[in-house]
């Protein structure tokens, strides 16, 4: 069986590579922490088809502050393309948020669950086979 073992050791890194991309995604949608009002708005979009859009908001804090905060097109941002007047509220620890007081729950927390466990799966698998074979060896 030494002809699987370029193959498991693919999978570990496959695995790692996956667990590691959407486990960082979700604790950095987890650790965002912003709400204000915001103050300002500008939408860019990529030419030609205008599919990734980037909108970049100021946003004024309770205490009176301004923060920039960018809205890129994917899982982790937040809405983006919301006009100057809106509040925004999202609190570390959680996924969703509020726009004007609504819950927002734009988050795919089960793919990103499925996603990390097909990781988990591959990388504790590809170690196990790596581990029997190597000591099937000895």
């Amino acid at each position: 069986m030494p002809a699987l073992r370029p193959l498991a050791f693919g999978l570990l890194l496959f695995g790692l590579l996956l667990s590691g991309l959407f486990t960082g995604g979700l604790v950095r949608r987890r650790a965002l922490e912003l709400s204000g009002v915001v103050v300002s708005s500008e939408t860019k979009c990529h030419q030609p088809q205008n599919n990734r859009c980037v909108s970049t908001y100021v946003l004024r804090l309770p205490s009176g502050t301004e923060v920039t905060y960018r809205a890129a097109s994917d899982d982790e941002s937040l809405q983006r393309r919301l006009p100057v007047g809106t509040v925004l509220e999202k609190h570390a620890g959680v996924v969703s948020y509020r726009v004007n007081g609504v819950p927002v729950n734009d988050f795919p927390v089960i793919a990103y669950i499925i996603f990390i466990g097909a990781g988990i799966v591959l990388v504790f698998g590809s170690t196990t086979y790596l581990v029997r074979h190597r000591r099937a060896r000895l």
